[in-house]
């Protein structure tokens, strides 16, 4: 109901409430609701976008951290075609769960040519985070990775 067209930014928000309570129940189906948002949010117009990206932004984030690195590899490959607002909300979410292969799965990102230069930025942002964080073990991969940029 909230998605059907004419699409209501203020019905979309009230989600938030019961996502939450959700999460917070530990509720498997908070992150089909997580996935859906972004398929949703996908075509709404820009401004709508937006504003449900900033609505949901921290609570995305910590759905993140519960989700498998199968949905995480899947929201990432999605990305470079999604809203600026989107992929920065899931690039953001993804970072802070650091997952493991972050770096590898950022650099593919940035390099899609498709990815808004905001995105390739933050991805940048983000892999250097990595470099400068990442164990003296994991220099000289996350160190390639960095410089072949």
């Amino acid at each position: 109901m909230a998605f059907a067209e004419p699409t209501d930014r203020g019905l979309i928000e009230k989600l938030q409430a019961p996502l939450f309570r959700l999460y917070r129940d530990n509720d498997p189906r908070a992150l089909t609701l997580a996935e859906a948002l972004i398929e949703r949010t996908a075509s709404l117009p820009p401004q709508t976008c937006h504003r449900v990206c900033g609505t949901f932004k921290r609570l995305f984030g910590l759905i993140v951290e519960r989700m498998d690195r199968r949905e995480i590899d899947r929201l990432l490959s999605d990305v470079p075609r999604l809203h600026r607002r989107l992929g920065r909300m899931i690039v953001e979410g993804v970072a802070r769960a650091c997952g493991e292969g972050l770096a590898a799965k950022l650099k593919a990102i940035a390099e899609n040519p498709q990815t808004d230069p905001e995105i390739v930025t933050l991805a940048g942002r983000f892999l250097y985070r990595e470099l400068r964080t990442g164990g003296i073990e994991r220099w000289s991969e996350l160190y390639e990775l960095v410089g072949s940029r």
